[in-house]
């Protein structure tokens, strides 16, 4: 494991059982068992090492996300698994998020909203795809946008009732239960063709197209470093040719209308079996299984 990992790990177990002000550099170095020297080596300052941690974080839950997706429950125990993973991740990190607080002041705002508007675009990216494979019904994105909005609204308020209330005895799948109980009838009973949405919504959409290109302008700027690696590879010239054609078909299925994911994994795992290819072709396929389309 790499310093910057170990940094990011002990931070996180030292930020959630003290809180950010509690937890000083040299407790993390302490936790990491490396200098002070080796840590600002890889971040400017303990803010740094708080957003890096968030976004960790954050990852973890779209992993468990995508990975509850792959199970055979219906599309119904898959949104309340997904519901109930995300209230409970948010429950016992809550002294983590509380660190946010603590970290950044009034007139560092600016700084902590580069990092807080691309991980909302994400969590509603992420909720939009959920209902829509939850909810067999042609909902359009703004739609689907609003039902994010009303759903986020809805389990940290829960969070709140939790935390005030005896914790120890919350019910976080029954909660669940109910709240994917509570989507389903505002699904059933909207008139989404007549209701006007607020304008903030265009804009929340627009930004979320954006994210989207960037996230696959990276993933093709992922592909272009394969063809570099494979082209300056002393391997055979025969494997060189197919690595080269297959990381030309992963290209193209990547820029088409509707990419065929069995056979995005199926490259990705072929490509992974060379050593030199092993750690981008995985960080590919991790970024894929993450990604949500909104079509």
């Amino acid at each position: 494991m790499n310093n910057k990992r170990k940094i990011i790990d002990a931070s996180l177990v030292l930020f959630k059982e003290k809180g950010y002000n509690r937890t000083s550099v040299e407790d993390i170095v302490r936790k990491c068992h490396i200098s002070k020297a080796s840590l600002y080596k890889e971040f400017e300052s303990k803010k740094q090492i708080l957003l890096a941690a968030l976004a960790q974080i954050h990852e973890e839950i779209y992993k468990k996300n995508a990975e509850i997706e792959l199970t055979n429950d219906s599309e119904h125990e898959k949104l309340t698994k997904k519901v109930e993973m995300i209230i409970s991740h948010h429950h016992f990190n809550r002294i983590f998020f509380d660190s946010i607080n603590e970290a950044f002041s009034k007139e560092e705002i600016g700084q902590l909203l580069k990092y807080e508007k691309p991980a909302k675009l994400q969590n509603y990216r992420m909720y939009m795809n959920n209902f829509k494979l939850a909810f067999d019904i042609n909902l359009n994105k703004d739609s689907l946008m609003n039902l994010a909005i009303i759903f986020e609204g809805l389990y940290k308020e829960w969070l709140n009732i939790i935390r005030c209330y005896d914790e120890d005895k919350a019910d976080f799948l029954q909660i669940a239960k109910n709240i994917v109980s509570t989507m389903k009838i505002i699904v059933q009973t909207q008139d989404y063709a007549t209701i006007k949405q607020p304008s903030l919504i265009n804009q929340l959409l627009y930004d979320e197209s954006q994210m989207s290109l960037e996230k696959e302008n990276s993933l093709l700027e992922k592909i272009h470093r394969m063809t570099g690696i494979i082209q300056n590879s002393p391997i055979d010239e025969e494997d060189k040719s197919d690595y080269l054609l297959n990381i030309t078909f992963l290209q193209q299925e990547l820029m088409s209308s509707r990419p065929r994911k069995y056979l995005l994994n199926t490259v990705l795992h072929y490509l992974s079996q060379l050593d030199e290819l092993k750690a981008i072709a995985q960080s590919v396929s991790l970024a894929l299984k993450e990604s949500e389309e909104i079509l």
